[in-house]
């Protein structure tokens, strides 16, 4: 009775299924998700040099569970699993990724998806190869999810579908469904987008962690 009063239906979904990174704003965390969001903001409000991408909406996931009918079975498994049950847990977890991973895209959002890549190649070079990331509404946030999805590396046109298919069915491996719950997160509340983003041979690679400039201690060395 105090989830129904208190849960908050999810926005009706109209919106573009797929958005080149170029027409993405901070407006669009609910949209694009928190990693596709924040790389924009840095291109589009900051001018800071950004890799060419695009991102798969929370509307094209909207499509995807809708026109695939995975909304209801994936809801009823998650909401009969014992998450205390690690063998349980883990029955639940392969359940709905092969759901995911087995279903076939809407022709619309799969042809969304390949126009995407194709705007993308006229951008950079025939062939690119690209990274799917996952980039849930929710993530990068108070909520980390740090390592708790996959990303699909060179990617190239044929493995477009598959790629999109298979960070979306990351979001329910055990360990993120698990640490969803821990930050008393509903599966509806954390929608996931996925980014694709332009690949390049580098020289040299690392990572920089940066301090809250509010709170010193937070840096890391």
């Amino acid at each position: 009775e105090i989830r129904s009063a208190l849960t908050v239906k999810p926005p009706v979904r109209s919106g573009p299924l797929v958005l080149p990174l170029e027409l993405v704003t901070n407006t669009h965390l609910p949209v694009a998700g928190g990693k596709a969001t924040h790389l924009a903001i840095m291109g589009n409000v900051l001018g800071l040099p950004i890799p060419t991408g695009f991102v798969v909406t929370a509307d094209g996931l909207d499509h995807f569970l809708k026109e695939t009918g995975l909304g209801e079975p994936i809801a009823s498994i998650l909401g009969q699993v014992d998450v205390d049950d690690p063998a349980a847990l883990e029955a639940a977890s392969d359940a709905i990724r092969d759901m995911v991973r087995g279903a076939e895209l809407p022709p619309s959002l799969a042809q969304a998806i390949r126009e995407a890549y194709s705007a993308l190649e006229a951008r950079t070079r025939p062939g690119a190869r690209i990274a799917m990331r996952s980039s849930a509404v929710g993530e990068d946030s108070e909520a980390s999810f740090a390592g708790q999805f996959i990303s699909v590396l060179n990617v190239d046109r044929a493995s477009l579908l598959e790629a999109y298919k298979a960070v979306v069915a990351s979001k329910y491996s055990p360990r993120a469904i698990l640490y969803r719950l821990h930050y008393g997160l509903e599966d509806e509340d954390t929608p996931m987008c996925v980014a694709g983003i332009e690949m390049i041979d580098s020289r040299a690679s690392g990572v920089l962690y940066t301090v809250d400039p509010s709170n010193p201690a937070s840096g890391m060395m």
